[in-house]
């Protein structure tokens, strides 16, 4: 089966063109965001239908941060963030957001988040 990738750009300080593409299961995407400034993170998320937004990663300097599945890299100099997703399944079908954080709040990390660029992950 495919997946349907729909990027829908969020406010000023976090931005993505529109683009749909189509992946298989087993494929790996990358999924990028730009921004304008980063005060002290930049951070990605995911939300399955109906549940709330689940934290999975943040960076607070240059490179990149591996995981489960699933690799983050931040790029200062361009000013861009990217979301690796390797051997996509449909547990992955999700909205994920990408946004920055202007300050830490260890207990409230999504209140002071801005954005968010959306990346929309629908099986067809």
């Amino acid at each position: 089966s495919l997946l349907l990738i729909v990027f829908v750009s969020g406010q000023a300080t976090v931005t993505q063109k529109h683009k749909f593409l189509s992946v298989k299961e087993g494929d790996s995407i990358l999924l990028d965001c730009s921004y304008q400034e980063m005060e002290y993170s930049l951070q990605w998320y995911k939300q399955y239908p109906g549940g709330q937004p689940e934290f999975m990663v943040l960076q607070t300097s240059p490179g990149t941060e591996a995981k489960d599945h699933f690799e983050m890299t931040l790029d200062t100099n361009n000013k861009a963030t990217s979301l690796y997703l390797k051997n996509i399944q449909l547990r992955d079908s999700a909205v994920y957001f990408c946004a920055w954080e202007y300050s830490y709040y260890p207990v409230y990390r999504f209140s002071p988040l801005v954005g968010p660029f959306l990346s929309h992950l629908q099986i067809l």
